[in-house]
């Protein structure tokens, strides 16, 4: 599909996050506010997982950033931090997530808390629906980097345009950032300001840095800012799709099993598309929700799985007269044996995203875990979100999810009770492979005991690939880890099909 059609129209409201985000919070060079810092005060905490849910929006990165700007509400007790995290979840809840209706919540509580109650200010338009059949596999922009210094690549045909015109052309080149020039070597000279666009015949060599190389399909977008190259991929989705299942399964998955997978991150990728459209990129190659690694990862099984499922999504409802809105299919490795619940993790009800039991991912590698964390290491991790000179005494549980996973914890110390939610600091910096299950005072430090890895939300990998091996077809699979989804196709005809009709995807 081409992006000049109005199928994802621009989403408002970026302007109204900026503000909300910027405007008139005192700070200090780390990012904390000046007047709230101190031993166990939970300020610091907040403002760090403001900035940090502001890093991730910016990034494209929803479901992190919404999890930031949770805690950040939910652990300050300022009034400025609390407004800007409600901008934040406003914004939030009303693009990325496709939730209009939690965004208006969230939208009169942000009035509410402001002067006179700013009866000017409206909250983002809600997203449109998407029409089908669309004419053929929209085009998807993915970020490879923002910030590699130099690039190699090679490729059969390779050329160079600028404004419509060729500007060089061989078979490899270096491409360095010189400030906000690109400055061209190794096969061709030259500096340019703006956009280069790099094609070639077959798919394109790419080595970023001294990172391994990468194959990639389709074209590249390059331009140079502050001494960083931005690396953008413009690709076909089922091309793209190749390179995602292929990155997100494990050999030997059954062929059902591998279709699951494909369906989930193909509805993913549409579900993103509807939002992104003011940006310039609709997907990060590094997003944890969904990992890209180009054709380094494909594989004949994961192609199969993707052509076998051409066009198809899982959506909200059937769509009638309006459109089709595809859901946030969100995946993880294993859940432990219990499923959670997006309205106790994110904040916002996704019928098809409950916390159930999980009997197939029980047999996962990574069903069961435990890792033992020092006091030392837990001060460290508070410190690096500005908790600084905190002597931890005792960690507990404080807030469970319907899945028995720990949201929020209290921390004791000499000054009293420092509650903090586990996403994002806790987990991320502990390196647990998910929230725990229980804690345990255990020697100098804690133990903390859980089950699977990843959030626990939607298709559960291991677990899919176990009812895949016991004859479950994919469609099964689908209904069992995202029920009540219907499922339709974006295409008329096959994919093969509207390729062919766009040879340019």
């Amino acid at each position: 599909m081409s992006r000049g059609g109005n199928a994802f129209p621009r989403v408002a409201g970026s302007l109204f996050l900026i503000w909300m985000l910027l405007a008139g919070m005192p700070v200090t060079g780390d990012g904390l506010p000046v007047e709230k810092r101190g031993e166990g005060s939970p300020e610091p905490l907040a403002a760090w997982s403001l900035l940090q849910g502001a890093k991730l929006a910016a990034q494209g990165q929803c479901v992190e950033a919404l999890l930031a700007g949770n805690a950040a509400y939910g652990q300050s007790r300022s009034s400025t931090i609390k407004r800007r995290a409600l901008a934040l979840r406003v914004q939030l809840l009303a693009t990325c997530m496709d939730a209009p209706e939690a965004a208006k919540e969230r939208h009169a509580q942000l009035k509410a808390l402001l002067p006179d109650g700013d009866p000017d200010l409206e909250p983002p338009a809600p997203l449109p629906a998407l029409k089908i059949p669309l004419s053929a596999p929209s085009t998807v922009r993915v970020l490879l980097t923002d910030w590699y210094r130099s690039m190699r690549i090679e490729g059969l045909g390779l050329r160079a345009d600028q404004g419509g015109q060729s500007v060089w052309s061989g078979r490899r080149v270096i491409l360095a950032s010189r400030g906000d020039r690109l400055r061209m070597s190794g096969g061709g000279s030259g500096q340019w300001s703006g956009r280069l666009i790099l094609r070639a015949e077959e798919p394109m060599r790419v080595i970023l840095g001294r990172s391994r190389p990468m194959r990639l399909r389709g074209v590249l977008y390059i331009t140079a800012h502050q001494g960083r190259l931005r690396v953008i991929n413009h690709l076909s989705a089922e091309a793209y799709l190749r390179g995602v299942v292929g990155a997100q399964s494990a050999p030997g998955w059954p062929l059902e099993s591998l279709k699951a997978q494909a369906v989930a991150s193909r509805s993913y990728l549409y579900h993103q598309l509807r939002h992104r459209q003011p940006h310039d990129y609709d997907l990060n190659a590094a997003d944890p929700s969904q990992h890209y690694f180009g054709i380094n990862r494909e594989s004949r099984p994961s192609d199969r799985a993707v052509k076998e499922t051409n066009g198809q999504v899982l959506v909200t409802d059937k769509g009638k007269g309006d459109g089709v809105r595809p859901i946030l299919a969100l995946y993880a490795v294993n859940s432990g044996g219990h499923t959670a619940e997006a309205e106790a993790l994110l904040g916002v009800e996704k019928s098809y995203l409950k916390a159930q039991p999980d009997s197939p991912s029980k047999s996962g590698r990574r069903a069961r875990w435990s890792r033992t964390v020092s006091r030392r290491l837990l001060e460290r991790v508070l410190a690096s979100a500005g908790v600084a000179d905190m002597a931890v005494g005792s960690m507990e549980p404080d807030r469970l999810g319907p899945s028995g996973r720990i949201l929020s914890v209290k921390i004791r110390h000499a000054g009293g009770v420092l509650p903090v939610t586990l996403r994002p600091l806790l987990v991320k910096g502990l390196k647990l492979p998910d929230a725990p299950l229980s804690i345990k005072s255990y020697g100098g430090g804690f133990l903390l005991e859980g089950g699977g890895l990843g959030l626990g939300l939607g298709l559960m990998q291991e677990g899919a690939a176990r009812m895949g091996r016991d004859g479950r077809s994919y469609r099964d699979i689908l209904g069992f880890y995202y029920p009540g989804a219907p499922l339709v196709h974006l295409f008329k005809g096959s994919v093969a099909d509207a390729v062919q009709a766009h040879p340019s995807l």
